[in-house]
């Protein structure tokens, strides 16, 4: 009798906004923005993109949110539309714009993914960066900030509060895309190693290179690593 075959659960891609979507939403009365949250890397080097950010553009300027927030770099683009302009750089490899545009958004994502780490490359594959990215819309009104219909709704009274309440917001976004990206990393894995135990039922010889299994156990090892690096997610 034929071996079963272990099934492969793969996991339901969640459903995120397009940009015909979000476009839609901009020709309506009232003004939308974009903010576009991104997951790159396993982490980034605060301290020297700090430096470089000061450098790097007369438009930029890195603002404080909070003395007891570290964990985090947050930059005002200056426009000459007046809009406002903002990106939150977290040390934990995400990054979240807040209408900002594409110029701006290619530069500082070139930016936070330059290996300056030669013997280290902790950067996640552009196909599953671009996959795993999420669009939101957000408006800014005379209320208080929330988050209704997956539309973010800021409070414009003050620029203090509304800085705060970006940063709580970009703080779930970014946590979201970097639980794509191991969800992602994970489902990877789990069919590599049903594949094996298939192949083991059904009684063929396996011939697997030393260096391919070193190989899966380090990618399992650290992806188990960035998730316990993580401790916002277990809180």
């Amino acid at each position: 009798s034929s071996s079963m075959k272990l099934p492969v659960l793969k996991r339901v891609p969640r459903k995120k906004p397009t940009w015909t979507e979000t476009n839609i939403l901009n020709q309506l009365e009232e003004q939308y923005f974009n903010a576009i949250a991104y997951a790159t890397a396993d982490w980034y080097d605060l301290d020297r993109l700090k430096e470089r950010f000061t450098l790097l553009s007369k438009s930029f300027e890195l603002l404080p949110i909070s003395n007891i927030i570290d964990n985090v770099l947050c930059i005002k683009i200056y426009r000459e539309t007046k809009e406002k302009s903002e990106v939150f750089i977290f040390d934990d490899g995400a990054v979240i714009f807040w209408n900002v545009q594409n110029d701006d958004e290619k530069l500082i994502l070139n930016e936070v993914n330059k290996n300056y780490f030669f013997f280290f490359d902790n950067q996640y594959p552009k196909d599953l960066i671009n996959n795993e990215k999420e669009i939101m819309n957000f408006i800014e009104t005379s209320t208080v900030s929330t988050i209704n219909n997956d539309i973010i709704k800021l409070n414009r009274q003050s620029e203090s509060e509304q800085l705060l309440d970006k940063y709580t917001v970009s703080n779930a976004l970014a946590l979201s895309v970097k639980l794509g990206i191991w969800e992602a990393l994970l489902d990877d894995e789990v069919e590599f190693v049903a594949d094996l135990a298939n192949r083991l039922k059904q009684g063929k010889h396996i011939k697997i290179e030393h260096g391919l299994m070193q190989s899966k156990s380090g990618e399992l090892y650290s992806l188990k690593h960035a998730v316990n690096l993580s401790h916002g997610i277990n809180k």
